[in-house]
């Protein structure tokens, strides 16, 4: 099987398509390299995909006409698929199929919403942890680039989604899905899930 990347193909995304399959690029990457079947290349190739969304992101949204933009996003989208093809993705997808489904939240918005809530929780339970927490640290923490990068676009929140919290339950019982839940370095309970969500109403 052979994929071509064609970044001048991506030079008319819209904004919000731009950013969904972005960030979406962003948890593969993160998933990656926090996964239980990670190891020390695919953390590297991973490191690398999130190093260069996270500097080229947010200057391809404010520069969708920049070539050398587009052509650095489609690397980090490369980068980032051979990571989780490796290793498959965790807990930020698992959670992210009911909010797709059931409420309509586009796929990379709802995959990166839980990122930086589930990295904390993983912080320290898998190898070169500090590395990755560092990466994001100049630009003040994971939810803050986040809530930055999607500033005048969309809120990372499930409230602007129709998301309340007489839904979180209906999204926590389907939010374990085998092998993506189970593949996350530290076990979440359906508590766990319950009061991630909560903190993004």
């Amino acid at each position: 099987v052979q994929a071509l990347i064609v970044p001048e193909l991506t030079m008319t995304l819209p904004k919000n398509l731009t950013l969904s399959t972005g960030l979406d690029a962003l948890a593969h990457a993160m998933e990656a390299y926090w996964s239980k079947h990670t190891n020390v290349l695919v953390q590297d190739i991973a490191y690398r995909a999130i190093e260069l969304i996270i500097q080229n992101l947010p200057e391809v949204l404010n520069h969708p006409d920049n070539l050398l933009l587009r052509k650095a996003m489609c690397r980090a989208s490369v980068l980032a698929g051979l990571a989780f093809s490796q290793t498959r993705t965790t807990a930020c997808h698992s959670m992210s199929y009911p909010m797709t489904m059931l409420y309509g939240v586009p796929h990379g918005l709802a995959a990166a919403m839980t990122l930086a809530q589930v990295a904390m929780r993983n912080r320290g339970h898998f190898a070169n942890d500090e590395a990755l927490f560092a990466l994001f640290a100049q630009y003040g923490g994971i939810q803050y680039w986040l809530d930055s990068t999607c500033t005048d676009i969309v809120s990372l929140r499930l409230k602007p989604f129709g998301i309340s919290a007489g839904d979180i339950d209906r999204i926590v019982e389907r939010s374990f899905t085998g092998g993506r839940m189970d593949n996350n370095p530290v076990d979440l309970s359906q508590n766990d899930v319950r009061m991630i969500l909560n903190t993004l109403l």
